[in-house]
């Protein structure tokens, strides 16, 4: 029950602002990403939205490509 209201609370898309947000980009890297494809959008209406799920599938790609590369990510200080 209460995970069907923690679904129900979250939106299911979400602008350009916000995808870029929640993945740590800037806007025109969001928009470079939806005119190359990897990251599928909708429009509705004039706007422009991401789906949730297709950020996440977005950041597991990510996860696969670099594990698979055998690369490893730079380190922040």
């Amino acid at each position: 029950m209460n995970a069907q209201l923690e679904i129900e609370s979250k939106p299911l898309v979400v602008n350009v602002q916000e995808a870029g947000r929640l993945l740590g980009i800037k806007q025109t890297k969001v928009y470079d990403l939806m005119r190359t494809r990897e990251l599928p959008f909708l429009k509705i209406g004039r706007s422009t939205r991401i789906e949730l799920t297709a950020i996440l599938a977005f950041v597991e790609r990510q996860r696969t490509v670099r594990h698979a590369s055998g690369t490893r990510g730079r380190r922040c200080q």
